[in-house]
Parts: structure tokens; sequence; C-alpha cells
């Protein structure tokens, strides 16, 4: 059965989408074995085993493959090489290409993955999958759990003022719609990777560093997360808005994308002695966590817009389209202007998998969020075997980094 694409329409246009992950293999698996298990690990899930299709009316769906379009190959490169040489490269997500995988000898893996085939808990599910296959044992089939518009609007509602906008929004849009196609997804690519390329910045800690981490946020009464964006603004002080994506999975084991997102405003607060800071930001969090509303609310909003209507802001912020509708509705949602998000901090938390597989064990992960058109940079946050590992994905050309170092004498003292 199709299954339509929704919440996650912006997905579909968006040039820079994809999920990286490095995997560190202690025991020495063979390549070959490695590339095998991940060919098998596919067609244990339905997103790896769907292309996306877009009608000439506009809907987009993922549609079953007999065979996947991923593909698990061999490399001499090392990871940040691999994404230089791949970001460039749209993915043929309409022929299955959903995901890459490569391997390396001496058990490194590098995945990259469209945001389509799911979030980074996907990318750990599917790497199970495959750790289960190279020790020889057995894995389950898991259909998508794709979000719908009647799970969103079981949760909550948007408030009449912003159904209203939604509603003019798409009215209006009727009038001058037009359908984009697979040569639009390419030139969009084209035109955003000409003059991006990433900035690749990570740092692991060991296990009392880790630990220590834990116990400052401890003291401060605050999560990691709201300790590490405190010591961030601290640091930097370019942060206005900053994006968390939130984690809405519900005891679901599926590759989807369980995502939504709020943004905290950070200006207030950047002044204020450590202390304070934490407090506040965590407040700022907890704040909009606690609200249903303010959870899901990019998702409903997202699923009521109409989908070319979200195409078409994503060409319009990258320069594709000269539609006034468009661009208006591309500032608004921040994808131009002054509305962007400054920083997005996506947290892992601890990695909830298992790390032994016969005489192979699972070292380290380290994770790479997409640093996508509604936000300037972002970081990413794994943590494993109890060391956490802090990765920051920035595309400013001759970004200056020495903040980067200054963060992590911080988080370690």
């Amino acid at each position: 059965m199709n299954k339509q694409i929704i919440s996650e329409r912006t997905n579909l246009f968006e040039p820079n989408v994809y999920i990286g992950m490095y995997v560190e293999i202690d025991g020495n698996p063979p390549v070959e074995l490695m590339k095998d298990a991940f060919q098998k690990a596919f067609p244990k899930n339905e997103l790896t085993m769907s292309k996306v299709v877009i009608e000439k009316n506009g809907r987009a769906y993922y549609q079953r493959l007999e065979q996947s379009g991923c593909k698990a190959v061999f490399t001499e490169s090392d990871w940040r090489s691999i994404i230089e040489e791949n970001e460039k490269q749209p993915f043929a997500i309409n022929c299955g290409e959903l995901m890459r995988v490569f391997v390396k000898e001496s058990g490194k893996i590098f995945i990259m993955a469209h945001h389509l085939v799911g979030d980074g808990k996907s990318i750990i599910i599917l790497l199970q999958d495959a750790l289960m296959v190279l020790a020889g044992n057995q894995t389950q089939y898991k259909p998508a759990n794709i979000i719908t518009k009647e799970f969103l609007q079981a949760k909550t509602k948007l408030n009449f003022f912003v159904r209203k906008y939604i509603s003019y929004q798409n009215k209006v849009w009727e009038k001058v719609r037009k359908h984009y196609s697979w040569d639009d997804y390419d030139a969009i690519h084209k035109k955003y990777w000409e003059d991006h390329a990433s900035n690749i910045l990570t740092h692991t800690f060991n296990k009392e560093e880790t630990e220590h981490i834990k116990e400052m946020a401890k003291a401060y009464k605050v999560t990691v997360n709201s300790y590490l964006i405190s010591l961030i603004l601290c640091v930097r002080n370019d942060i206005n808005v900053v994006g968390i994506p939130i984690d809405i999975r519900e005891d679901d084991k599926s590759m989807s994308n369980q995502v939504s997102g709020i943004a905290i405003k950070c200006k207030d607060v950047k002044k204020k002695k450590l202390k304070e800071k934490t407090k506040e930001v965590h407040t700022k969090i907890q704040k909009m966590l606690n609200a249903t509303v303010h959870k899901y609310f990019v998702l409903i909003f997202m699923s009521e817009l109409c989908p070319t209507l979200i195409d078409a802001v994503l060409l319009a912020a990258h320069g594709l389209t000269n539609n006034k509708r468009a661009k208006k509705v591309a500032y608004a949602l921040g994808y131009k202007g002054m509305k962007k998000r400054d920083f997005g901090i996506s947290n892992l938390g601890i990695i909830e998998m298992q790390t032994d597989y016969g005489q192979y064990k699972v070292d380290n992960v380290i994770f790479i969020p997409p640093s996508i058109s509604y936000t300037e940079n972002i970081m990413g946050v794994s943590t494993i075997n109890e060391r956490m590992t802090i990765t920051y994905h920035g595309m400013k050309k001759d970004e200056e980094n020495s903040w980067f170092k200054e963060l992590v004498y911080m988080l370690r003292k």
C-alpha cells in the first residue's frame, strides 16, 4: 500500500537533507560480510524498500519496490571525504536510493541517509539489523509508521488565527498553483551546492568527562541539552534563536521520521551568568515541551499547508522561483530573511541499542544531522558506551572554528 508523505513534505525538495552517521566496530569484521549484512538488512525495513513518487496533482508518496534502491559499497575514503564527495550528488529517491552505506577496513562504517528514509533513530534501527545479520542472527520485517493527519489531529489543534492563515495561503496558492517535478529536485540541489560545503567539527568525551558533564547539568538542575545550549551561548555571540528537534516516537521501532521541532529565543539570556542562563534556557525548553500545541505545531502546520506550496517555498528560498506567494510564505516560515534559526541542537541522547554482536562490538557512533535550509548550522549529540560525542555541522565558507575548541574546554572543566 502506498503511504503519502504529509508532515515531512519539506524534506522532498530540501537540498541539505542528508543525515550522516559514522560507526566504529571492534573485532575487525570483513568488508564483504559488512556489505552483505547491510544488503540483507535493507529488505527488513519498508522505507529502504521504497521509492518516492510525485504525481501530476502534486501528491507525493512512498511506493514499495521489489528490490532496494539503497546500496552498500566498499570505500577507502575517510568519512569526512565521503560527505564532501556525496553531499553534492542528489539521491535518486525516485528510484529508491534513500540511503548510501560505505564500509571500510577495520570495522569503519559511514551511513548517509536521506531524511525521507527516517530520522537519526531510524538509522540506528537499520544499523542494528545489519549487525544482527553480521552476527548470524535473524531480523524481523518492520513496516514504516508514517505520521498521518489523523495522528496529528488527535494530539492537538491549531488555533483559529493560524487555521485562517493557512486557509488563506492555500486559497491564494490555488490560483497560481504549479506542480513541481524531478527536474526541479535536481535544479535545487545543483543551485544550493554550487556555493555550499559542509564544515564538520567533532569531539568525543571519555567516560570520566561525560560523567562530569552529566554532573554539571545535575548541579544546575537542568538537562544535559539545556546545559550544552547554555555553554554554546557563552562561546557564540551570534545566536539568538535555537531550534531543537523533538523525538515524538511512541514505542515505535520502525524506520520512519518521528521528529517534530521547537525553537527558543535566547537573545535575552546571552549576557547572563551561567547559572541564570542554564535555568532560563531550561525553563524555555520545558515550557515548549509541556505545551502539546507547541510540541506538534510544526508538523500540524505543514500537514495543513498545500504540498505544492511547500515545494515552492523551498524553491523560493534558493532563488529558483519568483512566485510572490511562495516568497512571502518562505519569509513567514523562516526559510528566508531574519526568521531563520541561528543554531540547532539534535540530541539522540543515550543510544539504546545492543552493542555486542558475537565477536563484534559497537565502539562509537558519531551523529551528523543535516543543516537544513531554515537553520544556519546545527550540532548533533550522541552518547554510547558512556561516552558523549558532539558534532558541529556548519555551512559557511571559511568559517571561524575556535569557538568549538572553547566549548570543548568548557564542557571538560
